[in-house]
């Protein structure tokens, strides 16, 4: 996991590749990623009924919702709230910190 800053704001931000545990089943992201999913913030539904629960969506505080394309980066504000983005947006707005 890599942090970035944006206008002195830091974040927490992690790609999205499909999953969140390797083949044993153990998770491979932040902690925190994994209580947003254990809590309902992340979680795997369907874009309709009569798909299995594969789209990642994730609940803002605000009540919009949104689907995590794989690619996408996760992210964490120094606030708790989490949220997604591109990997374009990301880079034109935040920079990585070594």
């Amino acid at each position: 996991m890599a942090k970035y800053r944006r206008k002195l704001k830091e974040i927490e931000a992690f790609q999205y590749d499909g999953d969140f545990m390797n083949s044993n089943g153990e998770y491979y992201v932040p902690e925190w990623a994994v209580e947003a999913l254990k809590n309902g913030i992340l979680y795997y539904d369907s874009q309709n009924e009569n798909e299995p629960h594969s789209t990642l969506f994730i609940s803002h505080p605000n009540g919009f919702v949104l689907d995590i394309k794989v690619g996408y980066y996760i992210i964490r504000q120094s606030d708790g709230i989490i949220s997604a983005c591109t990997e374009s947006y990301l880079n034109e707005q935040y920079e990585i910190i070594e």
